[in-house]
């Protein structure tokens, strides 16, 4: 079994599986370890919003510990609407 890395649930702000490195063909290429870590901030705007900050980090290793040398960032802002 591989570990995957990238996208919404992961590392915002790349496509899915997008933080992994390529086989020759696009296919991305799971690894042995994953490190990820995320960081929000989110502040209420009126009754019905908050305004959202993120920072989002991972990488992909091919050992069994990770390798923190090929880290990939993801940072936005964002509007969510509280139900």
């Amino acid at each position: 079994r591989l570990f995957y890395s990238g996208g919404g649930g992961s590392v915002r702000g790349y496509q899915y599986q997008g933080v992994n490195p390529q086989l020759p063909d696009g296919t991305p290429r799971g690894g042995m370890s994953l490190f990820e870590t995320s960081f929000e901030v989110r502040r209420d705007v009126g009754a019905s919003f908050q305004a959202v900050a993120f920072l989002d980090a991972g990488a992909i290793g091919f050992q069994e510990t990770p390798n923190l040398t090929n880290m990939r960032y993801g940072a936005g802002l964002g509007v969510r609407y509280k139900l």
